[in-house]
């Protein structure tokens, strides 16, 4: 199970408190399923500053299931980089379904 963002919270739809709760709840139920399986909380931020290298392989093989079209990214918008102003604009109003992706055209 891979469960990531907390979008909710930056427009203002979910405070800190119930997402925490939200959370305890999916990591206390999980832990209850039978099946063996575990969870781990994984923030990018932080695995990058402990683990540098442990980090750089996993973006690498994110990479790799990439370029082998095993990952479909929702990409909402290509824009041009000097239109980045508005990419923020469109991801702080909440109006943007998938990533935006900057693309520098020189």
């Amino acid at each position: 199970m891979v469960a990531f963002g907390a979008m909710q919270l930056t427009t203002g739809e979910e405070k800190l408190p119930s997402l925490l709760l939200g959370f305890a709840k999916l990591m206390l139920l999980w832990k209850l399923l039978p099946d063996g399986k575990d969870s781990v909380f994984y923030n990018i931020h932080t695995r990058r500053a402990k683990h540098p290298q442990q980090f750089k392989d996993d973006v690498q093989a994110l990479f790799s299931l990439l370029k082998a079209g095993k990952l479909k990214p929702a990409v909402a918008d290509r824009l041009p980089l000097d239109q980045a102003a508005e990419a923020h604009r469109r991801i702080d109003s909440a109006a943007v379904l998938g990533k935006i992706v900057l693309v520098n055209e020189h």
